[in-house]
């Protein structure tokens, strides 16, 4: 069972948590005390099984793991420690005009009995596991709140300041009508030691809510990431969501999407780079639950050395959700005969006035593009690398934010030089 492997996270969470929440841990706890441990016979983690989890270790660490890794990219930044919350470098910083953030130990009766009403309602948790064991462990959370009518131009960047060598986060978000907002959450470690890291994230879009959210991954091989992004999405509101997953020892995703009101719309892309023996698994699941509304999704990853992809993006069209316009798309590039890509695309579709399409592909680097460059002057490995470039870095056009954009596509391209490297013995 996967209880006693947390046994001792779930016991901190529990001494530490507000009284409001310890009976969710309880109940959460009792159910993963009931839960195996994934394996490669169970559907969602078959092709990244849990069976080599090590219980997390709890002591603290001489040090903030993540701060060194928090790039600066202009924006508001929160950062979230056991001490409490400090906005730009202090506890008495400023935040944009419409936006409260709250310590969930910080919350009264009323925002308690919310937080509780919200936790877990966005989206279904397919992989079984994320969101209990979010439930169970919960060591920091965090609300923020966006007024009505906002208009938040700074970014918010969320900074989790790791002090042990295990962090559970939550985070709920909640969009209120006609407001516009960007969130920038980053996970990465400025420490090589090895370390666990869990964090769910739920937003919550009223009607005509416009978010942008971006959930960067940039770990190394000796740390290990599970967590959840969950969504639900009102009338007319709309979510624009970037994932980038840049290895780990294991890197595990679990995006959940629910379009609750007719008119929504989402678009949801992410990239994806492991090297070595890194595993990076997304596991994807969109709910059209009303009419007329759309959403665009597509997934790009290059996959070296002896490392593991795994891609799993569902849509489901519920019997209401006449008129749903989505796209799923997944491609893959492999720089290596021991790399591997497992890919399954779905469609689910229970309308029929809808038009919906899926695909993935799995290919290695064209002969041809690099003879192409070959004639023109371009060694085989510089082709190479080129072309690895050029696949994954046209998605970062679709983040609005320029600074963002500009330091996730630097990152790419210097994961795509190790990456993908071709022979100049010519």
């Amino acid at each position: 069972m996967i209880g006693p492997v947390f046994e001792s996270a779930i016991a901190a969470a529990r001494a530490d948590a507000p009284g409001w929440l310890r009976p969710k841990i309880d109940v959460a706890a009792m159910a993963l005390a009931a839960t195996p441990i994934p394996n490669r016979k169970s559907e969602h983690w078959k092709y990244a099984p849990l069976t080599g989890l090590v219980p997390p270790e709890l002591e603290a660490h001489n040090g903030h793991l993540d701060a060194a890794a928090a790039p600066d990219l202009g924006a508001c930044r929160i950062e979230v420690t056991r001490q409490g919350i400090q906005v730009n470098g202090s506890p008495s910083g400023e935040l944009p005009p419409g936006v409260e953030v709250r310590d969930f130990s910080d919350l009264d009766e009323s925002g308690a009995a919310r937080a509780l009403d919200l936790m877990g309602s966005a989206a279904k948790d397919r992989s079984g596991i994320i969101s209990t064991l979010s439930d169970a462990t919960l060591g920091l959370g965090l609300w923020i709140d966006i007024a009505d009518d906002a208009d938040i131009s700074t970014p918010l960047q969320l900074i989790w300041q790791q002090d042990s060598t295990w962090l559970s986060a939550r985070v709920l978000v909640t969009a209120g009508s006609n407001s516009r907002a960007s969130i920038i959450e980053h996970f990465g470690a400025g420490s090589s030691i090895s370390s666990q890291h869990h964090s769910v994230t739920e937003l919550f879009l009223a009607a005509g809510a416009n978010l942008d959210y971006c959930r960067a991954n940039t770990h190394d091989s000796s740390h290990t990431f599970f967590g959840g992004v969950f969504a639900k999405l009102s009338r007319d509101s709309t979510l624009n969501a970037f994932a980038y997953a840049a290895g780990a020892k294991l890197c595990r995703n679990e995006w959940g999407l629910v379009f609750a009101e007719t008119g929504a719309h989402a678009e949801l892309n992410g990239i994806y780079l492991p090297a070595g023996r890194e595993v990076v698994d997304f596991h994807t699941t969109l709910e059209h639950a009303a009419a007329h509304c759309t959403s665009e999704e597509t997934f790009r990853g290059i996959i070296g050395d002896k490392a593991n992809a795994v891609f799993n993006g569902r849509i489901h069209i519920h019997p209401d959700a006449q008129k749903t316009v989505a796209q799923l798309s997944n491609k893959n590039l492999l720089t290596s005969d021991q790399a591997q890509v497992n890919t399954k695309p779905e469609l689910e579709i229970y309308a029929n006035d809808v038009q919906c399409a899926h695909g993935a592909t799995v290919a290695q680097i064209n002969d041809e593009a690099i003879h192409y460059c070959r004639t023109r002057g371009i060694t085989e490995s510089v082709a190479a690398q080129l072309i690895g470039i050029g696949f994954v870095v046209s998605l970062f056009d679709r983040i609005a934010y320029e600074p963002l954009r500009e330091w996730l596509s630097d990152q790419a391209k210097q994961r795509c030089l190790t990456l993908v490297a071709g022979d100049d013995n010519e």
